[in-house]
């Protein structure tokens, strides 16, 4: 078991259970935050225990991107898996000040998660 927290930012109350039950089988604990905003507090409160942060791209009031940005000011260099629906070149494309460790194409199974999250933390 990895005793980590992985902080899991998701707009879509499927995805963010199927998610959380896939991060726990890999043996995080995981806290979750429906959008940018709420991630913003949840991750203020438990910065010192926070490993890993899984965000989806397009999400109410703080994309993943902007997200990303607020979240670094906060802990500079937190690694985070941004995960989207739509191409990684679509979502890469732009020029962002920070950018995720890694990107996870959706949907996505518990191997590609794995794999995402050895990736992000070597």
């Amino acid at each position: 078991m990895h005793n980590q927290t992985v902080l899991l930012i998701e707009d879509d109350t499927t995805v963010l259970k199927i998610a959380c039950v896939m991060l726990t089988r890999l043996g995080y604990s995981v806290l979750t935050a429906e959008d940018g905003l709420e991630a913003i507090e949840v991750f203020q409160r438990h910065k010192y225990e926070i490993r890993l942060v899984l965000s989806d791209f397009a999400m109410p009031h703080l994309d993943g991107m902007k997200t990303l940005q607020e979240l670094r000011k906060i802990v500079p260099g937190i690694p985070m898996i941004l995960a989207s629906g739509h191409s990684e070149e679509n979502v890469m494309r732009g020029s962002f000040k920070e950018r995720p460790a890694c990107f996870l194409q959706k949907p996505y199974n518990l191997q590609a998660l794995k794999d995402a999250i050895d990736l992000t933390l070597r």
